[in-house]
């Protein structure tokens, strides 16, 4: 139970450092999004590994699982191409434009989940 504790308190460490760091310099908007961004990709590829190793196990190496991640990519890039083209593109922007556009994108965009980090 120590150790759990000890790596705990190194790994939140991180974000007591990083607040006092983002409290002391400047940090550039473009330099934010991609930690952002980085941060993002890990959860999502953390929660899409486990995912996967529990399908191939399931499928038991029938093909399933390349056909499924396949149609799923493919369905995330339709349904974020679709979610800007309705408007969703510019729907936060940290400059402070917003786009005009109606309610669907925004519900579109929540249940797909690709308009936060999509292509812009």
């Amino acid at each position: 139970m120590g150790g759990a504790f000890f790596w705990g308190s190194i790994a939140a460490s991180s974000l007591l450092i990083g607040g006092g760091l983002a409290l002391h310099y400047r940090i550039g908007e473009r330099t934010l999004g991609i930690v952002m961004a980085f941060g993002a990709g890990v959860l999502i590829s953390a929660v899409a590994y486990e995912l996967v190793g529990e399908a191939f196990t399931t499928s038991a190496g029938q093909g399933g699982i390349v056909l499924g991640l396949c149609a799923g990519s493919v369905m995330f890039f339709a349904g974020d191409l679709w979610i800007d083209r309705l408007g969703g593109d510019n729907r936060k922007r940290s400059g402070g434009q917003q786009s005009g556009g109606s309610g669907l994108p925004i519900v579109l965009g929540t249940v797909d989940g690709s308009s936060a980090c999509g292509p812009s």
